[in-house]
């Protein structure tokens, strides 16, 4: 027998027309706290974004108590200009920090930014009954772990870039989109208008995503983009077969290609669309600049003296020297030296057409997004052709 005073439950029973009772699952309500504590790494969200998510959350607390880390002096760079949406954001940020009296913290260094907010956490002075994070940094997942181990309810924010374990060490997890992310939904909506067929999708999703135009997209990276933007995508897959292999099907479209992470050994595939030559055709059509010529023919005085500075010392055991180190080189060996008379912008563009010579691994910022820096070394066949023959240049 129930009775008024019996708890309140999630799910409702009705009656089918068979006369069976069916059970509906209920959304789980959301509990409210009486101290939530907010952190905000706002350096590399959009203010816009996420508001909206983040006063919600805010609504459910009685007393809230927050830091928001940015890189406030600087307003989007020393030389921005103030309508940029960079300068934007800082102006919005500082209101919503005003609206809600939360502190503002300086962090010149957004890397550092997830290891500070971790930091912050774990030295409350007094207990919380939540703590809700909004960043795009991997670091705090161990933060996570341990609140939810001492009974704090964990509330994340994030971008679609948040690895598996991040979105499961918190009690709450939701997607905010960034940038790049609201690019890739307004492309995906132009194409499905249009009825685009899976490689132009797929392509401007890999051109959106590249934080320059000889960058590479992880895959893991490509994959969630899909994920959250095309689940159909999965219908074009044939029984087992994964996206790399859905894209090496199409090596006229994409490139594939092995990225290992100098710190940490590990090795992972990256992806990009092979139609920059043809955007810089149809670029220089429309600014009636000549266009840049394909590759050069497969032996070249520029492949040659680019083996000799790789081969000079001093480099690492395995070969690899950064790029700025290498155009050095390249100009001590000859003075006159400019990739521009090899019919390339840069030195980067020139040797990425001979991937079967030269190897060029980017080193990545924490979030995989940013290239900070390129090395190069010769290919393993091509060095070890070059021992074999103690010749200085394998070609």
């Amino acid at each position: 027998m129930s009775s008024s005073d019996d708890p309140i439950t999630t799910n409702e029973t009705e009656i089918d027309e068979a006369g069976e009772p069916q059970s509906q699952e209920q959304p789980p309500q959301q509990p409210e706290w009486d101290r939530l504590a907010l952190f905000v790494d706002c350096a590399r969200v959009w203010a816009d974004d996420v508001e909206d998510a983040l006063e919600d959350i805010i609504a459910r607390a009685e007393r809230v108590e927050g830091r928001v880390y940015h890189s406030w002096t600087r307003q989007g760079g020393a030389n921005a200009d103030p309508a940029s949406r960079a300068s934007k954001n800082t102006e919005h940020w500082t209101e919503f920090c005003d609206d809600y009296q939360l502190e503002r913290v300086e962090m010149p260094q957004i890397s550092a930014t997830g290891i500070q907010i971790t930091l912050d956490a774990v030295d409350l002075e007094e207990t919380v009954d939540a703590v809700c994070v909004l960043t795009v940094s991997h670091q705090v997942g161990p933060l996570f772990e341990r609140l939810r181990e001492q009974g704090v309810y964990v509330v994340g924010l994030s971008n679609w870039r948040a690895r598996e374990e991040f979105r499961n060490a918190c009690d709450e997890f939701a997607v905010i989109d960034d940038r790049a992310m609201s690019q890739a939904r307004h492309q995906a909506e132009k194409h499905r208008a249009e009825g685009s067929d899976w490689g132009e999708r797929v392509s401007d999703l890999c051109d959106s995503l590249r934080s320059g135009p000889t960058a590479w997209v992880p895959l893991p990276m490509l994959q969630q983009c899909l994920n959250e933007i095309y689940p159909e995508f999965e219908a074009q897959l044939y029984g087992d077969e994964t996206l790399d292999e859905w894209l090496g099907g199409q090596e006229n479209l994409f490139a594939l290609r092995d990225w290992r992470d100098r710190y940490t050994g590990e090795t992972i595939l990256q992806a990009r669309s092979r139609r920059k030559p043809q955007q810089a055709r149809n670029r220089a059509a429309r600014t009636g600049e000549p266009a840049a010529p394909d590759a050069p023919p497969r032996s070249g005085p520029w492949e040659e003296i680019v083996a000799e500075a790789l081969q000079q010392e001093p480099r690492d055991e395995d070969g690899w020297i950064l790029m700025p180190q290498l155009g050095q080189r390249l100009h001590q060996l000859d003075p006159n030296w400019s990739p521009k008379r090899h019919g390339a912008e840069k030195l980067l563009d020139l040797l990425d057409r001979r991937e079967d010579l030269f190897e060029i691994e980017e080193e990545m910022d924490e979030d995989e997004r940013k290239v900070l820096s390129h090395w190069v070394r010769l290919a393993p066949t091509a060095a070890s052709t070059a021992s074999a023959d103690h010749d200085p240049s394998p070609l």
